[in-house]
């Protein structure tokens, strides 16, 4: 007679019932282990070091739930470039263009909030970042407004009302920019489809 089979099934039983009663995995099913995208902070960090490099000082950093912005201001104290971090990493990177004959070049400033901490002044339900573009060569500031979606995107708000309500505690008598500025090197944009060819 033999008892392979019966004696098998009990030796897994057996493992079986071993490895249920023992600890639970720390990691799987476990949120607090569970890391999406990156720090806003520690990527915040990184890029303060990476400008301060170039000669780049840090001059405000805003800190929100879900992202951290920075302002920085060039060797002589201009304030002329913008990042916006999220768990995307920079989704909002802003460069300073130079004057030229045709242009009179661009910059922009990170505005604090008027109540700090508060960055829903238009109560949507969504974070917004404040920035002033300037000229380099005329004292006409305007204003952009920038909307955090949940899922870490920065968008631009393009509608003038809107921006007026998001930034209306900073801006004072500043007017909403009429044009979006172009995305610098660290942030990308989807290519526009090319236009289909004349019948």
């Amino acid at each position: 007679m033999t008892f392979g089979w019966p004696i098998a099934v009990a030796a897994v039983a057996a493992g079986a019932a071993a490895c249920s009663s023992g600890p639970a995995s720390p990691y799987f099913g476990d949120e607090r282990f569970l890391v999406l995208g990156v720090s806003p902070e520690e990527e915040a960090n990184a890029v303060s070091k990476e400008l301060a490099v170039e000669g780049r000082t840090e001059y405000l950093r805003l800190r929100g739930s879900a992202f951290t912005a920075l302002g920085f201001a060039e060797p002589d104290g201009t304030r002329a470039w913008v990042r916006v971090v999220t768990q995307r990493g920079i989704e909002l990177a802003l460069d300073p263009t130079a004057s030229h004959a045709l242009s009179r070049g661009e910059r922009y400033e990170l505005v604090a909030p008027a109540t700090e901490g508060l960055y829903d002044a238009d109560g949507d339900g969504f974070d917004e970042v404040i920035v002033q573009k300037r000229s380099y060569d005329a004292d006409d500031p305007c204003v952009l407004a920038y909307r955090l979606q949940n899922t870490g995107v920065v968008e631009l708000i393009e509608d003038e009302a809107h921006t007026r309500a998001a930034a209306r505690d900073v801006i004072g008598e500043l007017e909403p920019c009429l044009s979006a500025p172009a995305p610098s090197d660290e942030q990308t944009e989807t290519p526009d489809e090319p236009a289909a060819p004349a019948q």
